[in-house]
């Protein structure tokens, strides 16, 4: 937020089906829960993204941090996570880079569990973020049990804390324990100047929105865009 730079990309998976066209991640994500096709989705994901970064060379250069969202069901399944895992030892250079997310609602489910999870796959060096933060039912326990490195404010308080000084509260004080603890954060869904410059004046640190870029392909990603 400070310098303007880029520093970092979220991979998103989107799917162009022959016969309907474009199916959104809120149809096929669950389709590919209820199917048990999540590990081989994710799988696909990381293979997809190191081979296009390395391609690219932007890895490590321009891009510092690549996010891939892990699915609730899939990181409460020990099959899933020593699958993730192997690929992790598999691949170091890569894991070095990457961040992975996992929503609130899933660190919740089970907050030991989740706490051993995440210890085990830091052990490849990867980061961990709390995707959607601050819209589930909220604990404090987050901070103290899980070891992450990193929240996102969920869009409804972005886009709400202009007009509606509760959502303004909210944001800075989840802005506040995180810096005190150490814990990078970010804003999701910055859609306006106005919002921008809120979230500078309260110390956040990083942002994403449609304020500063679209999803796009990497080839035609703006790599030097500035805030």
């Amino acid at each position: 937020m400070t310098s303007g730079e880029l520093t970092g990309l979220e991979v998103l998976a989107r799917w162009t089906h022959d016969q309907y066209g474009n199916i959104p991640p809120s149809v096929f994500i669950p389709l590919a829960e209820e199917q048990h096709f999540c590990e081989d989705l994710t799988a696909l994901v990381l293979q997809k993204a190191v081979k296009q970064l390395n391609e690219t060379q932007l890895l490590g250069n321009v891009v510092k941090r690549v996010s891939v969202n892990i699915s609730a069901v899939e990181f409460n399944s020990v099959d899933a996570i020593a699958r993730i895992d192997t690929y992790l030892q598999a691949n170091p250079e890569f894991a070095r880079y990457l961040c992975l997310e996992i929503t609130e609602t899933a660190a919740l489910d089970d907050i030991i569990e989740c706490a051993r999870v995440v210890d085990i796959l830091k052990r490849h060096n990867v980061t961990f973020s709390i995707d959607d933060f601050g819209v589930g039912y909220t604990s404090l326990s987050i901070f103290n049990r899980i070891n992450v490195d990193e929240i996102k404010i969920d869009r409804t308080f972005i886009q709400a804390m202009e007009t509606d000084h509760r959502a303004k509260a909210i944001t800075a004080g989840i802005i506040g324990i995180a810096k005190g603890l150490g814990i990078h954060v970010v804003a999701e869904g910055v859609e306006t100047h106005a919002q921008l410059i809120l979230l500078k004046q309260l110390g956040c640190e990083y942002a994403q929105g449609f304020y500063l870029g679209y999803p796009a392909p990497l080839k035609q990603l703006v790599m030097t865009r500035s805030v």
